[in-house]
């Protein structure tokens, strides 16, 4: 080696040693603060920086299963479809986060796990089962191979409680007429975003029970766009959430379920439905779209819950947004439980063959 050579040789050669003696001091920290039982400490990270943490992330609190009632048997068969939805609004988190309205949340979107709320020393999601959990999650596969799965299965049991425990009882009081499949999934998405005592007041509901269909009935879920802050005084003021616009406009199209002529890769016309491509759909991508006018014909000002969003639905930006918002790998699929994918791409396998497919493509 040249002079140059060597003397980057040396730099990177002690760069590594550096990064391993800090990485080794971490690790000691960690486990050290962890053994003395320490709520909070103050340790080097990795990259050299400071940091506060909760030594609660080293608990570890095996949980049981949960076990659907049977109460809800009638709401079981869309649950795979409404649970999916629930995946691409939501994403999936391990640990607790705080969402952008100010909650402690974990999981698909749960803000309470077991009668508890989710705060900032919730256990994180793999930390909550042991090695039968584990072993059933894939039986195809050695139990240590399974925690991302059995991560997906366990936070799906966290919504499915919910579900039983919250949602499907409003749902079997207060909803006094039949809902498809789509319409199911995209009504219990409303109300899991919402809250109980907003979506039984909400002028959706009641539309929907006075046999309202399609767009007038569908866009009244915007009427529910504004996010409740305090000010540099105290007081309580509500601001527009273009976050909330965003969801309700993917849950429109999931509740109407419009078909989509798209061209494909050999020029051809391929007409599918919105809700066929949900398994391909990027968890979230949604939300970074900035330009609101891509999503609805009205300019975003308005709090007023009795006032109403256009969405747009033209097959162009439906197609576009099928365009930005699908990806083979990176999708819905990609983070729940292999069980409900392999039910969302059966049923988005069968609602593609029972559209209409046009023979002269040319």
């Amino acid at each position: 080696m040249n002079d140059k050579t060597t003397i980057q040789y040396n730099k990177i050669k002690s760069n590594r040693e550096n990064y391993r003696s800090k990485s080794a001091r971490s690790g000691k920290t960690f486990r050290r603060v962890a053994k003395l039982g320490l709520k909070t400490a103050v340790v080097l990270t990795l990259l050299g920086t400071v940091t506060t943490f909760k030594t609660d992330i080293f608990k570890k609190i095996e949980q049981e299963s949960y076990i659907p009632s049977p109460q809800w048997e009638k709401y079981r068969k869309y649950e795979d479809t409404t649970f999916a939805g629930l995946a691409l609004v939501e994403g999936f988190s391990n640990s607790p986060y705080i969402c952008g309205a100010g909650y402690w949340t974990i999981g698909y979107g749960n803000r309470n796990i077991n009668g508890e709320e989710v705060n900032s020393s919730t256990v994180h999601i793999d930390r909550t089962f042991g090695r039968d959990f584990l072993a059933q999650a894939d039986t195809t596969k050695p139990y240590n191979k399974n925690y991302t799965e059995a991560m997906y299965k366990r936070g799906k049991e966290y919504v499915v409680a919910h579900l039983d425990k919250e949602i499907y009882p409003l749902l079997d009081e207060h909803v006094k007429v039949p809902l498809n499949e789509y319409e199911h999934a995209a009504v219990v998405m409303f109300i899991y975003n919402i809250g109980s005592k907003a979506f039984i007041n909400s002028e959706f509901l009641k539309g929907l029970n006075n046999g309202e269909k399609g767009l007038d009935l569908a866009k009244k879920m915007t009427g529910f766009r504004a996010i409740i802050k305090k000010d540099l005084f105290g007081d309580e003021e509500k601001q527009l959430a273009t976050g909330l616009l965003k969801r309700e406009w993917v849950m429109i199209n999931m509740f109407l379920n419009p078909n989509i002529e798209t061209v494909d890769t050999n020029g051809r016309k391929v007409v599918r439905s919105f809700m066929s491509y949900l398994p391909e759909m990027i968890p979230e991508k949604f939300y970074k779209e900035k330009d609101m006018s891509f999503y609805y014909h009205e300019e975003m000002r308005s709090v007023k819950e009795d006032e109403y969003y256009t969405p747009k639905l033209d097959n162009k930006t439906l197609s576009k947004f099928v365009e930005k918002n699908t990806h083979p790998k990176n999708n819905v699929g990609s983070i729940i439980d292999s069980k409900t994918r392999e039910s969302i791409m059966k049923k988005g396998t069968l609602d593609i063959s029972q559209l209409l497919w046009q023979q002269n493509y040319r």
